[in-house]
C-alpha cells in the first residue's frame, strides 16, 4: 500500500525549501557587501556608510557622500566579522563616485558583486536594496535587506543641497534606504548590481535614489585599471563580473506580483498628466500686513547622517 505524506508536511516542506534558498540568496549578495566608516574634515564622528566588493583584488565601489575626497583611517568591515583598513583610489563628487583598494589577507576570499544592466532597468521591476542602516552593522553582524521595486526612472536636475551632488540618469526605488545606507547597492531581481545609493541621508532627495551602474561602470573601469597597473595586478584579478542574460529570480513569488503590478500601473498612467500653476504675488501681499516684516526663513535641510557605530 502506498503511503502519501499529508498535505500539512508537504506545504511546510515547501516553504522550509523556500526559506532555505531565500537565506541562500541573502547569504550571496550581503558576503560582497561591506561597512565603512571613515574620517575628513572636521566632521564629528566621521563618515559612515556601505560599499560592495566588485573584484577579488579587493576594490570595493561606494559613494562620496561616504568617503570624501582627502578622507584618511578608512576602515572596511566585512561579514564574519573581519575589519581591514583600506585606501582611497578615487572620489569624483560629480558622479559621487569612490573606489576604495583593500589588500586582504591570503586566506581571506572576497565575495564579489556580479554587474547587471541599469539600461535595461525598467518601472515596476523587483529590486533589492542592502546596507548599513543605521550603523548596526557593528552591533548584529548583519545588514539591512530590503525588497521594492524601481518607482522612477529619470534625470535628475538641481536639486536643494549644502554640498555638491550628482545630476543625471538616476533610479528611484521603494525598498528601504536607512541612513548609513548611502554607497550600498541596488540590485536587480537576480542579485546582479544595477545602481549605487546615494546621498539618501540627505532631505534633498525624498525616495531612495540611485546612481546608475552604466553611469558609473566606465569610470569604476578606469579607476580600477589605472591603479591595478601601478601595483602590478594582472587584468584577470581585476575583471568585473556580470551576465546579459535575465538570470534567476532570488525572490521569485514577488517579481511575479511586482510585474502584475507594473502592467496596472502603465495603463494607470495613460489617464495621469503633469500640472504646473505660476502663481501671482498678490496672494502673498493678501496673507501679510503692510508694514510687517516677513519672518525669518527656515535654514535649507542638512544633511542627516547616523551616529558612529562603536570600533568594529
Amino acid at each position: 500500500m502506498r503511503r502519501f505524506a499529508p498535505a500539512a508536511t508537504l506545504v511546510a516542506l515547501a516553504l522550509s525549501a523556500g526559506l532555505d534558498a531565500r537565506a541562500a540568496a541573502i547569504d550571496r549578495v550581503t558576503a560582497a557587501t561591506v561597512a565603512i566608516r571613515c574620517q575628513a574634515g572636521n566632521t564629528p564622528g566621521g563618515f559612515v556608510g556601505t560599499g560592495v566588493v566588485v573584484n577579488k583584488a579587493g576594490y570595493i565601489l561606494t559613494s562620496t557622500t561616504v568617503v570624501p575626497p582627502k578622507a584618511h583611517d578608512i576602515r572596511v568591515s566585512f561579514q564574519g566579522p573581519r575589519t581591514l583598513p583600506a585606501r582611497l583610489v578615487v572620489a569624483d563628487e560629480k558622479l559621487e563616485l569612490a573606489v576604495l583598494k583593500v589588500d586582504a589577507p591570503g586566506e581571506m576570499r572576497l565575495a564579489v558583486m556580479p554587474l547587471g544592466s541599469s539600461d535595461r532597468a525598467a518601472v515596476g521591476q523587483t529590486v533589492v536594496t542592502v546596507g548599513d542602516g543605521y550603523s548596526m552593522f557593528a552591533r548584529s553582524g548583519q545588514f539591512t535587506v530590503s525588497l521594492g521595486i524601481i518607482s522612477g526612472k529619470y534625470e535628475l536636475t538641481r536639486q536643494i543641497a549644502p554640498q555638491p551632488v550628482y545630476v543625471g540618469a538616476a533610479l528611484e526605488t521603494t525598498a528601504t534606504v536607512a541612513p548609513g545606507m548611502d554607497g550600498g547597492p541596488l540590485l536587480d531581481s537576480a542579485g546582479r548590481l544595477i545602481g549605487m545609493l546615494s546621498l539618501n541621508v540627505s532631505d534633498a532627495r525624498w525616495m531612495g535614489v540611485a546612481v546608475p551602474i552604466d553611469v558609473l561602470r566606465e569610470p569604476l573601469d578606469k579607476a580600477i585599471a589605472e591603479d591595478a597597473a601601478k601595483a602590478g595586478i594582472g587584468p584577470e584579478e581585476i575583471r568585473l563580473t556580470g551576465d546579459a542574460g535575465r538570470g534567476t529570480p532570488l525572490f521569485p513569488a514577488q517579481e511575479r506580483q511586482d510585474l502584475a503590478f507594473a502592467q496596472s500601473a502603465r495603463r494607470a498612467a495613460e489617464s495621469v498628466v503633469a500640472i504646473e500653476v505660476d502663481r501671482k504675488s498678490e496672494r502673498r501681499a493678501a496673507t501679510q500686513p503692510a508694514g510687517r516684516p516677513r519672518p525669518p526663513q527656515p535654514p535649507p535641510p542638512q544633511p542627516r547622517r547616523p551616529q558612529p557605530p562603536p570600533e568594529l
